[in-house]
């Protein structure tokens, strides 16, 4: 029951706060656009992947499509940008069998990416009070240009590539 009540709590946290926190969706649409970003670490239900070769994510904002590789398959889905949220949806991969540590990053990483996320800096992202969802190696990275995409149960950090 303790648990549920912090879980309950949490989200009505991230909740007000991100409302708070607010980016400009042209900004934010020009921003994912301009350049490629590499996804090193995500965090599914508590527990933190991460893949040395990074997995890549490219954002076409004239076709509202998302593109990039795991570090080992190619993967497509749409998007859609409101209000400091991105919603991805028809994701699409190939198939190719890679080694077993990429494999373990990969196959999570897929099965969560389709879903509606809220967007934030990691600055702003850091000040919501939720620290054991950051992996050590980002807490160390606060000048790089990192963006967080987030729901009660996942977060998945961007950094430019």
């Amino acid at each position: 029951m303790k648990k549920y009540i912090i879980f309950v709590l949490h989200v009505a946290f991230v909740s007000f706060y991100a409302g708070c926190a607010k980016i400009n969706d042209k900004i934010l649409q020009d921003s994912l656009s301009s350049q490629n970003w590499e996804i090193q670490y995500f965090n599914i239900d508590g527990t933190t992947f991460s893949n040395q070769k990074g997995a890549l994510i490219t954002f076409d904002s004239l076709q509202h499509r998302i593109y990039g590789n795991t570090g080992c398959n190619n993967y497509g889905a749409n998007f859609t940008l409101t209000q400091n949220k991105i919603s991805i949806s028809k994701k699409t991969s190939t198939r190719k069998i890679c080694d077993e540590e990429v494999m373990e990053y990969e196959l999570p990483f897929l099965e969560n990416l389709e879903d509606t996320f809220e967007i934030m800096d990691f600055k702003d992202y850091s000040k919501l009070g939720i620290l054991h969802t950051i992996p050590q190696a980002l807490q160390e990275k606060k000048k790089e240009k990192i963006l967080v995409f987030f729901t009660p149960s996942k977060v998945y950090f961007l950094t430019h590539h």
